[in-house]
């Protein structure tokens, strides 16, 4: 796939500019904790970003991890801080997508969940799989591969 093509899909799921559009002023970046089920993960010379907006009770979050050619990817499935604390009901999902920078398909699609059972994190399963995204899956992460979760929850904070 060309570059272009692929510009043009995150520039429609960058969550970054929905919330922009939809509260300009109340947009905060963090950094997600990121961490795996053994061993420590490293963003190494990669990046790791986080945006949120709460309205109400609810925030939109955004988290993208863009894979460096220092970056380590700890052992098993892989977990997310979330930017606020969830509320109420456990069962929220969003959307993800990751792109493979060096295979052909170079993309997958599937979704982000927040995993009430390991504490409040943000976890993803792809279209074709039925374990979390990981050290090791769904594909061998490598220099340029990206990750994009999106997910709406309610929080126990109100803005």
């Amino acid at each position: 796939m060309s570059q272009t093509f692929w510009n043009n899909v995150k520039n429609f799921l960058d969550t970054r500019k929905v919330l922009r559009f939809l509260c300009p002023s109340q947009l905060v970046a963090y950094t997600p904790t990121w961490t795996s089920a053994s061993g420590t993960p490293a963003i190494g010379n990669g990046t790791l970003e986080g945006w949120y907006v709460i309205t109400g009770y609810m925030c939109m979050a955004t988290i993208e991890l863009t894979y460096g050619s220092t970056s380590t990817a700890g052992s098993g499935t892989w977990s997310f801080s979330l930017p606020a604390p969830r509320a109420g009901v456990d069962r929220w999902i969003g959307s993800m997508l990751i792109r493979d920078n060096l295979a052909s398909p170079s993309r997958r699609v599937g979704v982000s969940l927040i995993d009430t059972e390991d504490g409040d994190v943000l976890r993803g399963i792809t279209d074709s799989d039925t374990t979390y995204v990981g050290s090791a899956n769904p594909i061998t992460w490598a220099n340029g591969d990206i990750v994009l979760m999106s997910i709406v929850y309610p929080t126990k904070w109100k803005v």
